[in-house]
């Protein structure tokens, strides 16, 4: 994945995206502690930002044309949830399961986008690590 271009997250982030704020850089304490004060049934994390915005701008490219076909239909979009795949030899990240006790290693990632009436384009909602 060096080499791939990165997408920037924290514009993302001041459009409604959260992947920043609750996916990156995270500890096994805190996600024990969203999988406290949260109804989620696994909280995780990319390693580090350099890694979620690679991980996202792989993902929006593998899946452009899956995304243009969203983005050119008319009326109300739902969210469309694009995946990445890597592979074992290189973990982005981890993921705890509630009720399980240590974070399993991810190579895996589901990126979820929303469409913006008023932009007229996507942003992503959120990204995050999970295990395939």
């Amino acid at each position: 994945m060096a080499g791939t271009p990165r997408r920037d997250l924290a514009w993302d982030e001041a459009h409604g995206g959260h992947t920043l704020a609750r996916h990156v850089g995270l500890g096994d304490r805190d996600l024990r502690a969203r999988l406290a004060a949260e109804d989620i049934s696994a909280a995780s994390t990319f390693m580090d930002r350099e890694t979620a915005e690679r991980v996202v701008a792989d993902a929006l490219e593998t899946s452009r044309a899956q995304i243009q076909r969203w983005s050119r239909r008319s009326g109300r979009r739902p969210n469309l949830v694009v995946h990445f795949r890597g592979n074992r030899d290189e973990p982005i990240g981890r993921s705890l399961r509630r009720g399980s006790r240590r974070p399993k290693t991810c190579w895996a990632a589901r990126i979820v986008l929303r469409w913006d009436e008023q932009l007229d384009q996507f942003f992503v909602l959120t990204a995050y690590p999970e295990v395939p």
